[in-house]
């Protein structure tokens, strides 16, 4: 699995590759301060039961959030197969 954390502000933007979830979740969390179970309740505050971290990565999904300084945070689950 190919995971890619992006981040934006107004300095510009970096996007980094990670091949395990928890250093892409790392990155992610220092980024935008706050525990990734945060931002995915907001990412998905419509669904009565947000899903969990596994089921994401399983499905190719992405959660974006904006840290307490603006800086857009993205997390994003893929394989290599699609990243070629």
């Amino acid at each position: 699995m190919k995971l890619r954390v992006y981040t934006r502000d107004v300095d510009g933007g970096t996007s980094r590759s990670y091949r395990k979830v928890e250093s892409a979740v790392k990155r992610f969390e220092a980024m935008y301060g706050h525990p990734i179970a945060n931002a995915i309740a907001d990412h998905f505050f419509r669904f009565d039961e947000p899903p969990t971290l596994e089921k994401l990565a399983a499905n190719n999904g992405f959660v974006r959030a904006v840290s307490d300084y603006g800086c857009v945070v993205e997390i994003e689950f893929g394989t290599e197969k699609e990243a070629a």
